[in-house]
C-alpha cells in the first residue's frame, strides 16, 4: 500500500464513492478544541496523524496518534513551544514503518524576517522522541521549509525541503535573478539524527509550494514545483538510487509563467512501480488539475488527463 497517503487516500475516496452509495462511516479521532493542520501517514498496516494544537499559553504542541485495530491509540505530544512558524501552507508532519514512530518535523521560527525559520526534525528510539536537529546546517536567516520525509531503510529515511540559503539578504530587484533563487535539497539521515549524505537537488526552484515524497523499489521520487529563468513553473521530478539524485525533468510542459509563487504543489502516490502524480496549473490563465502516471517507477509519465477547469488541489 502506498507510503505516500494523501492523493492515494483521496483516490481511495473517490473511487469507494463512485462504487456504492452507503454512508461515509463517521469516527473520532483523539483531537481537541484548538488543533489544527493534521497530516496523516500509512505505514501499511496501520495509519498515523500529526496535528498542532494551540495552547492557553501561547505555545503550540506537535502531536500524534495512531489508529490501529479499528482505533485510535491515545494522543502522544512530540515537542511543545512558542517559536514555532505556523502557517497553513507550511505544516509539521510524522513518518512511521511497520514498527512504530520514526520522524517528525516542525518549522522554528528565527531571527531575521518574517519568513526565516528552520527545519527541525526529532527521531524516535525506545519509546522516547530525540532533542530536534536541524538537517540544512546552515546559519542563515532565510525560509527553510515545505518538508517532505519517507523511511529509506531500517535504519535511515529520507528527508527534503526548500533551502532559501541563497536569498539571504536578496533585495526586491533580486528576486528575479535565479543567482538568489530557492534550492530544493534533501539529505539521507540515519535514526539517531546524523546526517550521512546531503544534497542539492535542483538550484531553482519555486519559493513556496509543497514537495511530495515517495518510495518505488528501491528508488526514491520527489516532485515539485521548479522555476525557469523564464518564470515558468511548471512540476518536475527527480530520482534518488541510494547514492545521488538525478537531474531533474518535467513531468508535463504546462508552461505556466507566473512571477511570483502559487503555492500550491504536486502530490505523489505510489504502489509497486505504478505511481500516480496529480498537480495544479494556471497555464493561459485557465486553472485545472491534471493527473499522470507512470509504470515504472517514474522513469516516464503519460499524457496527462484533466480533472475540471476552476480546480486546484
Amino acid at each position: 500500500m502506498s507510503k505516500s497517503f494523501y492523493f492515494g487516500f483521496l483516490i481511495l475516496l473517490i473511487v469507494g464513492c463512485s462504487l456504492q452509495k452507503n454512508t461515509p462511516e463517521v469516527f473520532k479521532n483523539p483531537t481537541t478544541q484548538n488543533s489544527m493542520y493534521p497530516h496523516l501517514y500509512n505505514s501499511g498496516d496501520n495509519l498515523y496523524m500529526s496535528w498542532v494544537t494551540s495552547n492557553n499559553d501561547g505555545s503550540h504542541s506537535l502531536n500524534y496518534a495512531a489508529y490501529k485495530n479499528e482505533q485510535w491509540s491515545k494522543k502522544t505530544t512530540i515537542a511543545k513551544d512558542s517559536t514555532w512558524f505556523i502557517n497553513w501552507a507550511d505544516f509539521p508532519s510524522i513518518i512511521a514503518n511497520e514498527e512504530g514512530p520514526i520522524a517528525a518535523h516542525w518549522l522554528n521560527k528565527k531571527e531575521g524576517g518574517p519568513y526565516a525559520y528552520d527545519v527541525h526534525i526529532a527521531t524516535y528510539n525506545s519509546d522516547n522522541w530525540s532533542l530536534p536537529f536541524t538537517p540544512h546546517l546552515d546559519s542563515t536567516s532565510t525560509e527553510h521549509g515545505f518538508v517532505s520525509m519517507i523511511p529509506w531503510d531500517d535504519d535511515s529515511f529520507l528527508a527534503v525541503w526548500l533551502d532559501g540559503r541563497r536569498t539571504d539578504g536578496r533585495s526586491d530587484e533580486e528576486y528575479y535573478d535565479l543567482e538568489y533563487s530557492m534550492e530544493l535539497h534533501g539529505a539521507l539521515i540515519s535514526q539517531n539524527g546524523e546526517i550521512e549524505q546531503h544534497f542539492v537537488i535542483d538550484e531553482s526552484v519555486c519559493d513556496c509550494c509543497q514537495t511530495s515524497l515517495i518510495k518505488s523499489g528501491d528508488s526514491a521520487i520527489v516532485a515539485y514545483r521548479n522555476r525557469t529563468e523564464n518564470e515558468v513553473r511548471d512540476i518536475y521530478i527527480s530520482r534518488f538510487n541510494g547514492q545521488q539524485w538525478s537531474e531533474s525533468q518535467a513531468v508535463y510542459n504546462d508552461n505556466w509563467k507566473l512571477g511570483a509563487c502559487p503555492v500550491n504543489g504536486p502530490q505523489l502516490a505510489s504502489q509497486d512501480s505504478l505511481i500516480t502524480l496529480a498537480w495544479h496549473t494556471a497555464a493561459n490563465d485557465t486553472p485545472i488539475v491534471k493527473s499522470a502516471y507512470s509504470i515504472n517507477g517514474g522513469k516516464n509519465f503519460s499524457e496527462p488527463i484533466t480533472f475540471g477547469k476552476n480546480t486546484s488541489l
